[in-house]
């Protein structure tokens, strides 16, 4: 995979430790926009592009690409597809302005892809070369997926827990008063 930046940095976003937790701010210059607290990413997003991408690679045997983006003000992660040519072992995308011109205020927080290489080092080198959470999984169903955070250009293997989130037990456990079994 490579990526460019045609995107203007008012979209991207900048990844720094804050205290006991990783923050993400704004790359450019915008006011309106305050630091965050990084959301943890809803494990069934993750489920639900694995199986997508899945699919998709079954279908063309081909990889695919999505934008992960983060909303500053809800702290709630989407999925988009950026304009990429899909090959065999890896999608080759770069983020185009007009890929997010109806995202309003959201930020592309990191990316998620579907990528013919296995083990840390081969993926490492498929991290896009901006801060945020980037997901590869394999098309092979033995091999799995990493989840790396990349914070000052360094991607950081990073252990799911860390910034996933299970969020169906997030939701029943938050809301466990409103469901009788």
């Amino acid at each position: 995979m490579k990526d460019s930046f045609r995107l203007s940095p008012e979209r991207r976003v900048r990844v720094v430790r804050g205290n006991g937790t990783y923050v993400m701010a704004p790359l450019g210059p915008l006011p309106d926009f305050p630091d965050f607290d990084l959301p943890p990413l809803p494990t069934s997003l993750v489920q639900s592009l694995t199986s997508t991408a899945t699919a998709f690679y079954q279908l063309y045997q081909r990889c695919a690409a999505f934008s992960l983006m983060v909303d500053p003000d809800l702290l709630r992660w989407q999925a988009v597809p950026p304009t990429q040519q899909c090959g065999p072992e890896a999608s080759n995308w770069s983020y185009i302005p007009d890929d997010f011109l109806d995202w309003g205020r959201w930020l592309v927080g990191g990316s998620f892809q579907i990528a013919r290489a296995s083990g840390l080092l081969p993926t490492m080198q498929l991290v896009p070369r901006h801060d945020g959470v980037h997901v590869i999984v394999s098309p092979d169903p033995n091999v799995g997926g990493l989840v790396y955070l990349r914070m000052h250009d360094q991607p950081m293997l990073i252990h799911p827990q860390k910034l996933l989130i299970e969020d169906l037990k997030d939701l029943t456990s938050r809301y466990r008063d409103r469901f009788t079994l």
